[in-house]
């Protein structure tokens, strides 16, 4: 009887220059994602556009491309298999769009990995004030990413110095260990995306790399190589247990025009078509008559299916995105009047205090929300109280506060249901804090 295979999923961060797209198209070739015909053709476009020494990393940004135009909710861009694990890897190019991606993916990846350059200061510029590289990682901890992977890419660059790899990497662990990862838990992996030095070969190059370890349980795991880091990953469980829950992303009309096909991804459990479901944070419940996976009819989506169903009876006035669909016999959601949430605030100008009302970018629902209490100050690594009822948060802080939502608006907590519990407070386009909903204080049925 064949192996089963874990499902991993990894989120590629860095800064633009950090070398990801390359060590991401040459790792998809190296692990058979991509045959070396294919790879001629992507070199052959590289060279026509000017780029021919970019032919990995043109792999990945075609993909991308590709996923744009088709308008997909998934980021993914490629899926290849290790003895252990079929892979699934994507990358957001933007800012915002990183950000808004962890929001509303119904559940973490499984792990991130950051890529940073070795060469001379593009790995300072990465990790200065101006640079992404720290607010990414403090996000993909925030919101629920906990296993980690470094890469420092560009040794080549550096002739594969080790004094070099030696200071990236013991930066990296600093201020890795002060946003709340274990650093000696962390691999970290000297390569050469363009060469493929450690990516799923040892190099030769670099013999002075004595590799990485870390813990499974009471089990000591070593290796070398990125590949090597991959089958490390521990994979979660898959939610499909819990009771049904769907963020909105869109909703269609139909011909008929008392039928509508909401659209979403589910986060957990199980949609089955001839199920009552309920629309929060209103009380409206509908028969689902159809499902649709990728154009293809189904009885039944489950967790992280990208899912349309068909619905009659409710009007497009009364649902929209962002409202969350539940089964109305086993635990349905509901609205809510108030939710707790822990916070770390990443950059404001000036404070957060009691009566702010910034907007919350919670899942796929987006609304006004008023900070009603700000309870306590916390270490942001141990969640330690360190003050009680502080009149304002400043940048760095960590806190729980209190929200309430201007209209109505359902969240879950983070714990129970991580695609509906985090959340990013925004002002003026800029995100000021991310966090997790903790409780919620729920509309009286």
């Amino acid at each position: 009887m064949p192996k089963e295979r874990n499902n991993i999923s990894i989120v590629l961060i860095g800064d633009t220059d950090s070398g990801k797209s390359t060590i991401a198209g040459h790792l998809v070739y190296a692990c058979g994602g991509m045959d070396a015909e294919d790879l001629a053709k992507y070199e052959d476009d590289a060279i026509k556009e000017g780029f021919d020494s970019l032919k990995y990393s043109w792999v990945i940004n075609k993909k991308k491309r590709e996923s744009n135009d088709a308008k997909n909710i998934s980021t993914s861009l490629w899926k290849f298999e290790t003895s252990n694990a079929t892979v699934t890897l994507s990358d957001v190019p933007g800012h915002d769009d990183f950000l808004q991606n962890l929001l509303t993916t119904s559940t973490p990846p499984d792990c991130a990995m950051l890529v940073l350059s070795a060469m001379e200061g593009e790995f300072e510029a990465g990790i200065s004030e101006n640079g992404h590289t720290k607010e990414h990682v403090l996000l993909t901890y925030t919101l629920g990413i906990k296993q980690l992977i470094v890469i420092i890419s560009k040794m080549d660059t550096n002739e594969w110095s080790m004094e070099r790899f030696e200071y990236v990497s013991a930066q990296t662990k600093d201020f890795l260990s002060k946003i709340g990862y274990n650093a000696d838990e962390v691999p970290i992996i000297p390569v050469s995306g363009w060469h493929g030095d450690n990516l799923v070969k040892p190099s030769n190059e670099m013999k002075w790399f004595e590799g990485w370890t870390k813990k499974n349980g009471k089990t000591l795991l070593r290796g070398v190589t990125i590949l090597e880091a991959i089958d490390s990953i521990f994979p979660k469980v898959n939610p499909i247990d819990n009771p049904l829950r769907i963020s909105l992303q869109d909703i269609y009309k139909t011909n008929q025009s008392t039928h509508l096909i909401p659209v979403g991804k589910i986060g957990s459990g199980i949609l089955k078509k001839g199920m009552t479901v309920k629309f929060s944070p209103s009380e409206i419940t509908s028969r689902v008559e159809t499902i649709q996976i990728n154009g293809t009819d189904v009885e039944e989506g489950v967790s992280g299916d990208i899912v349309s169903f068909e619905i009659s009876g409710v009007s497009i006035k009364n649902i929209s995105r962002g409202f969350v669909v539940s089964n109305s016999q086993n635990q349905p959601s509901s609205g809510v009047i108030s939710f707790i949430a822990q916070i770390i605030v990443l950059n404001h100008p000036k404070q957060l205090t009691i009566g702010y009302t910034p907007v919350v970018d919670v899942h796929n629902a987006h609304l006004p929300c008023q900070i009603t209490h700000i309870m306590e100050k916390i270490d942001r690594k141990s969640g330690i109280k360190l003050e009680s009822n502080p009149k304002a948060l400043s940048t760095g802080d960590a806190a729980l506060i209190r929200l309430v939502p201007t209209k109505p608006l359902c969240v879950e907590p983070f714990h129970k249901f991580p695609n509906l519990g985090r959340l990013a407070i925004r002002d003026q386009r800029q995100t000021i804090a991310v966090g997790v909903v903790k409780t919620v204080e729920r509309i009286p049925e």
